[in-house]
């Protein structure tokens, strides 16, 4: 799916820097394209498309695209109903909204991404 059909759906996502889909934001551990799921492309840690996989572009702690990079100028942008409202990084110092990828899934429940 498009990542313009994603946002007319009011879908939560991520999108990376080069604009790779990286997994709905949600908690449902079912859903193929859900980072919560174990088992999928988007939530395991084994993938390539995962911010879950510590040795992948996307989620190892030297990966220039990764929210697990504390240095990281072109962390995840996170969309929340189709609006993006910020980026997923441990990166203290990067402007704008940001969120640390240890609050995620509190920050999933407190917006009600249950699904």
């Amino acid at each position: 799916m498009e990542i313009n059909e994603r946002i007319r759906l009011n879908q939560s996502f991520l999108i990376a820097e080069d604009g790779k889909f990286l997994g709905k934001l949600s908690l449902s551990k079912y859903d193929l394209e859900s980072i919560s799921n174990d088992y999928g492309l988007y939530g395991s840690r084994y993938s390539l498309s995962s911010i879950k996989n510590p040795y992948g572009l996307y989620g190892s702690i030297y990966g220039l695209q990764s929210p697990n990079n504390p240095y990281s100028l072109s962390p995840p942008h996170i969309y929340l109903r189709g609006v993006k409202c910020g980026y997923l990084t441990k990166n203290k110092y990067k402007l704008g909204n940001n969120l640390d990828p240890d609050s995620l899934d509190s920050w999933m429940k407190r917006n009600n991404l249950n699904y």
